[in-house]
């Protein structure tokens, strides 16, 4: 029985052996799902974190070139309307052919100094307008857009088609428009 007994300790070693290498197996497996799962979750926030840095650098890179459009529109709102010619078309009393044409050679004269320029648009306070877009637009200036421009007294004001004011008839999309109201001469003044 002394052998059957030394048998049983060495089996109950040998498990215990065995115990402390499946103990030590499933400690390692534990430790390395933990790292897994650990690595994945900073790896998440480092991509969402990533993806935020980018989205904002995106925006603010949009938001500088729309302003430093706003700047070019204003230099070429204030070229415009120091040009002899166009200040004598919103001053006449009554306008004529010769007198429109030459104040729509001399905005395209100078917006061809600036890119992106769809057209200029003058308006004379009695309804009448030159403009310098490429095709046909329809222009319907209501009364609300119209207080919207006087409201501004000279600043800028920012929209979308003219709020509707403007279209283009062949082609559907969307100009950014720059409104100004010219105080000295009063004349309101659209840069699409």
């Amino acid at each position: 029985m002394r052998n059957g007994g030394n048998e049983f300790k060495r089996d109950i070693r040998m498990s215990l052996q065995q115990k402390a290498l499946l103990m030590l197996i499933i400690l390692l497996l534990f430790f390395c799902m933990m790292f897994i799962i650990t690595t994945s979750i900073i790896i998440k926030k480092t991509e969402d974190d990533f993806k935020a840095r980018t989205s904002e650098t995106a925006v603010n890179n949009v938001v500088s070139t729309i302003r430093a459009s706003l700047v070019n529109y204003n230099y070429l709102t204030r070229l415009i309307m120091l040009n002899d010619r166009v200040v004598s078309y919103l001053k006449m009393k009554e306008t004529d052919r010769e007198t429109i044409y030459d104040a729509r050679e001399s905005i395209n004269e100078i917006q061809s100094l600036y890119s992106y320029i769809d057209s200029v648009y003058i308006f004379r306070n009695d309804g009448e307008h030159v403009s310098t877009g490429i095709g046909e637009y329809t222009i319907e200036i209501n009364s609300i857009e119209r207080s919207n421009i006087l409201e501004a007294r000279g600043a800028t004001v920012i929209s979308i088609n003219g709020n509707g004011t403007i279209r283009k008839k062949e082609v559907n999309r969307y100009l950014l428009c720059h409104v100004q109201y010219m105080i000295l001469i009063h004349k309101s003044f659209w840069v699409c």
